[in-house]
């Protein structure tokens, strides 16, 4: 009977969709009579199909067949011919794996119907997915059983076979084991995730440390580079000078007096007298005339170069690669200004005997 019931729905729905739904704007639709059905009988269907009520009921039938899923592919071999030969080969009988045996695996609902069948399992611990836990992420899936029918079992299967005699849904079978699955996977989840976190902030710490170790390492190689850096160009600088002040002044006391007043090539040299014996008409050092950094040019003063390495300082400044350090033996135009004045002398005039940072553009050799 219950094959007769299906084959008598079968056979409705395909007269319906055959002879009214793709005719149903047609004015003369009650003029086409279908083969097997009587005019009367053919104007009261017409008439049905047409009220509210009838239309609401196919719109929902329609949907409750499209969440069945897609059709089997098996032909007449009865979904308990499968199982049994799944069995027998060793296979899973959960209600997907049969799903997946009597689908075709290309049709592109199967696919999303699986996809998201193996989302969700994926989101349980491997320990835990038993055939409880698989059949209730199916029907998560595809919906529960329709009546006096139970998915992936075929027709003529009563429910209480599959859930027993008690059993009022497609998860009655599996409510026992819900909760004590739900704890489990709820306790597991909580170790996995304190691991995580142990695991997380002991490595957090680990490289908190370690890059703390190579900020300091690196910091600190910096400053001692720095520093070394600086104390070999001010050595360099005073070497420089003294050489400069041997080839001026020879071995005079007048040298070893200027060589004491003169600090790290920065605080420059004590005021030398203006008109020296020693100054003029000495040979073997690099005498310049000083030329002024404001138009129009003139001859401001006349000196020595005493170092053109942009590193070494001028009152705390780097030279940079414009400017030499000078030492003015003396002032053309004493009140001539200095590019860069330093912190004790703003002009020429002041500056005699000093060394100061001039412009390397506007130093000549004297002719």
């Amino acid at each position: 009977m219950r094959s007769c019931n299906k084959l008598w729905k079968d056979h409705k729905a395909k007269t319906k969709d055959k002879y009214y739904t793709k005719h149903e704007e047609d004015p003369d639709i009650l003029l086409k009579v279908p083969k097997r059905v009587l005019p009367d009988q053919w104007e009261e269907l017409v008439s049905y199909w047409r009220t509210t009520d009838a239309k609401l009921i196919a719109t929902r039938n329609s949907k409750n067949r499209e969440w069945r899923g897609p059709d089997h592919r098996t032909g007449r071999t009865h979904f308990s011919q499968i199982r049994h030969e799944m069995n027998a080969n060793g296979e899973n009988t959960d209600k997907m794996s049969v799903f997946i045996k009597t689908r075709d695996e290309n049709d592109p609902d199967v696919k999303a119907v699986v996809e998201e069948f193996n989302q969700n399992l994926a989101e349980i611990p491997e320990s835990l997915q038993t055939t409880e836990v698989r059949n209730k992420i199916f029907h998560d899936v595809l919906g529960e059983d329709g009546h006096g029918y139970c998915k992936t079992y075929g027709a003529g299967v009563p429910r209480s076979a599959v859930y027993g005699q008690s059993s009022r849904s497609s998860h009655a079978s599996s409510s026992s084991n819900h909760n004590e699955i739900t704890r489990q996977v709820r306790e597991a989840t909580q170790e996995i995730e304190q691991r995580l976190s142990n695991e997380i902030e002991k490595r957090l710490s680990s490289e908190i440390e370690q890059r703390l170790t190579r900020e300091i390492e690196q910091r600190f190689a910096g400053e001692m580079e720095r520093m070394l850096n600086e104390k070999l160009m001010a050595h360099l600088g005073r070497m420089g000078a003294q050489m400069a002040l041997f080839q001026t002044y020879g071995g005079t006391n007048q040298t070893e007096q200027v060589l004491n007043d003169f600090q790290d090539g920065d605080q420059g040299f004590s005021p030398l007298p203006t008109h020296s014996p020693q100054l003029d008409g000495q040979d073997g050092h690099e005498k310049v005339c000083l030329v002024s950094y404001t138009i129009p040019k003139h001859d401001v003063a006349e000196g020595i170069v005493v170092s053109k390495d942009p590193l070494v300082k001028v009152d705390g400044k780097p030279l940079g690669s414009d400017f030499w350090k000078v030492l003015v033996k003396k002032a053309k135009i004493p009140n001539a200004s200095l590019e860069r004045p330093r912190k004790k002398f703003r002009t020429v005039g002041e500056a005699v005997g000093c060394a100061v940072a001039w412009r390397s553009c506007d130093v000549f050799d004297e002719e």
